[in-house]
């Protein structure tokens, strides 16, 4: 089975993530510019950030964007 976008967008920013890029504490790029690098759909960003959220890597809070909490 093909392994999803939002997935393979997760895992892509996991390990950008785990590389330190961007580091904790860091302010990832919004949901725009994200799709538009990545060549998906905000929902797509959406759901993989939301993926990276459950594991505790991110938080993410509204008007105040994505921030980076672990490695």
């Amino acid at each position: 089975m093909a392994e999803t976008r939002y997935a393979f967008l997760a895992r892509t920013l996991a390990a950008e993530i785990a590389a330190g890029t961007p580091p904790v504490g860091a302010t990832l790029p919004n949901e725009f510019a994200l799709a538009d690098r990545f060549g998906v759909s905000r929902a797509t960003v959406r759901a993989a950030l939301g993926q990276l959220s459950g594991l505790g890597l991110v938080t993410r809070r509204r008007n105040a964007g994505t921030r980076v909490e672990a490695r």
